[in-house]
């Protein structure tokens, strides 16, 4: 099956790591994926456009706080012209479901690190199984919320394929602009505990469900660089 993803990114243009592994764990398992990258706002017309170029099976939003009521605007307008499954993801729906969930636009969410849960999702989908159980997800069915659990961390990072960088534009992978470079992240998870920051929340919400911090090992950031030397 085919999933857009959506990234509301308005002003900054910028890869999102998220994205590029849910993506390259989809097409890992047979799926095509693409990207509509949202650096500045669009009017309903110009999204219609776009969306109908693609002819997608699900719309996969990437969802921060700040950008959440936009978010609900464009997928507003998917509802309303196309009818297509929405999804969203991100660290607003892992933080805040109850809010995300009751909103008429949004079908299901994803809770928390979305590699195998929405590849779960779209293998059940693409083969119109039932995807009301599926740990990480929620789904309205029949005037219902079908609140799943959250499924353990991904405890080997190393057993991921490397971020899909190829639906971004050059111009996304290259973040910091003055020295020419993009950025790798080599672990997950944080041992502190900020006041200011989401990960207590997190922590929380992973209690009993693996270790929080993980670490690559060496030889695959390695690895990753020299993939991105070569390309």
């Amino acid at each position: 099956m085919k999933i857009t993803f959506i990234y509301p990114d308005r002003g900054l243009g910028k890869f999102n790591q998220g994205i590029g592994y849910l993506s390259s764990v989809l097409k890992q398992r047979g799926h095509q994926t693409d990207l509509i990258h949202l650096k500045e706002s669009v009017k309903p017309e110009e999204f219609r456009n776009l969306l109908k170029e693609r002819k997608s099976d699900l719309l996969a939003f990437s969802v921060s706080t700040n950008k959440f009521d936009y978010a609900l605007s464009l997928a507003s307008w998917v509802k309303k012209d196309f009818g297509s499954p929405v999804i969203f993801g991100g660290i607003h729906p892992t933080i805040s479901p109850d809010e995300v969930i009751k909103s008429e636009s949004v079908d299901m969410l994803c809770i928390g690190e979305g590699e195998e849960a929405l590849a779960e999702l779209c293998d059940r989908l693409s083969s119109d199984r039932d995807i009301t159980n599926i740990r990480n997800i929620w789904v309205k069915r029949n005037n219902r919320i079908h609140k799943n659990e959250i499924r353990p961390l991904v405890d080997d990072l190393d057993s991921l394929p490397f971020p899909d960088r190829g639906i971004f534009d050059r111009e996304a992978l290259v973040e910091m602009r003055e020295r020419d470079a993009p950025f790798v992240i080599a672990s997950r998870g944080c041992p502190h505990d900020c006041s200011y920051c989401c990960n207590h929340t997190l922590k929380k919400l992973y209690k009993g469900k693996g270790k929080y911090l993980r670490i690559r090992g060496v030889d695959n950031v390695l690895d990753e660089i020299e993939q991105l030397r070569s390309q």
